[in-house]
């Protein structure tokens, strides 16, 4: 394992992803194939610099109170969005106990759902859209 003398030197890098790259998504396919990019590429890369000062995590938070639903064009209310400052302080306190994958919240409970499950379950949500 590599030992850093001054940690201060160490990098870390922070790819933001979403919850949409571990499922297809419907109405936003080149979104969520665009995020699973993102993940796969920084789990992949975090993998080949594990010898190096330099450490890659990707984060994948759900839905966050930003302007993303109402830029996307979808008016439809969210019931629970995170706040920006609790997904941003996942990231930070996810990158300092050098996880590659950070789930801000209860995401990470989302993430171990087997992807057959998750499928319909978006689906059914996904189906409620106005687009």
């Amino acid at each position: 394992m590599y030992q850093l003398k001054n940690p201060q030197s160490f990098i870390h890098i922070v790819n933001v992803a979403s919850l949409a790259a571990l499922y297809p998504l419907p109405y936003y396919s080149v979104y969520g194939a665009s995020k699973a990019f993102v993940l796969s590429f920084s789990e992949a890369l975090n993998y080949e610099l594990r010898h190096s000062a330099i450490s890659v995590s990707c984060l994948c938070p759900g839905d966050t109170n930003t302007n993303f639903f109402y830029n996307a064009g979808n008016t439809n209310k969210k019931k629970s969005l995170m706040s920006a400052e609790r997904v941003a302080k996942a990231a930070v306190d996810g990158l300092y106990n050098k996880k590659t994958t950070i789930f801000p919240g209860s995401m990470k409970l989302i993430s171990k759902i087997p992807r057959a499950v998750l499928k319909k379950v978006i689906a059914m949500r996904v189906s409620k859209y106005k687009i």
